[in-house]
């Protein structure tokens, strides 16, 4: 783990319908090895029979020399409802989302490097009753379908002692969002965005080794 980025507040905007109380992004360090990792696991609901089925994968690749390498990243879940009380409606939505992921880097020079990324998310959600039927033939029904297409660019550049670094970045980000909100099969409840975001800019970092970023207090009070 290269760093860890705690935002607060709902950002479903950037990073999809789950992230309403917060996002905690953690980014990782360029690969140095090659490697691959598949996991699955299988999850109930009591002894209900619906099933949380997540599958994720990720493998790296780095050259011989170490001054290039991929990180490819993939996730498969898929989950039934849920219907607690068998009043036919359901407490917890089905989920059927897929994400896939590339980071990639490249050491211009021993003193610069660049960075470029690209990752996709589908995600269809589904909740309510009668849920094989469209959703404005149910008598409640929350369906959202989201696209999300984010990419970005970073070029880093560093003193030979570490103390001085300049980077300049740009990211752009697709998101297509349909929905359904409605009651009483309510043929008008339908709802559509679509939006596009970029961001760009620049940043420069001194480091002062005589002042310690980071320092314990008696009794392990952490001061910054």
């Amino acid at each position: 783990i290269d760093r860890v980025e705690v935002m607060r507040g709902g950002g479903s905007a950037l990073f999809g319908s789950s992230a309403i109380g917060g996002t905690i992004n953690i980014i990782t360090k360029d690969p140095v090895t090659n490697t691959a990792e598949v996991r699955h696991t299988l999850t109930s609901i009591g002894v209900s029979g619906a099933l949380d089925n997540n599958t994720t994968a990720n493998a790296s690749v780095v050259s011989s020399d170490g001054k290039s390498g991929l990180f490819i990243y993939g996730q498969n879940r898929v989950r039934d409802a849920y219907d607690h009380n068998d009043d036919g409606y359901t407490e917890i939505g089905t989920i059927d989302a897929q994400t896939l992921g590339i980071n990639s880097f490249y050491n211009v020079t021993d003193n610069s490097k660049i960075r470029a990324e690209y990752s996709t998310t589908g995600e269809f959600r589904r909740g309510g009753d009668n849920l094989q039927l469209p959703p404005h033939q149910a008598m409640i029904a929350e369906q959202t379908e989201h696209g999300i297409n984010t990419g970005g660019v970073k070029f880093d550049v560093f003193s030979k002692d570490n103390k001085h670094r300049f980077n300049t970045f740009a990211s752009i980000q697709h998101i297509a969002r349909d929905s359904y909100y409605g009651a009483g099969m309510d043929p008008n409840a339908y709802g559509k965005t679509r939006d596009l975001t970029w961001v760009g800019g620049a940043q420069y970092i001194y480091k002062d080794g005589r002042v310690p970023l980071y320092a314990v207090r008696p009794y392990g009070r952490p001061r910054i």
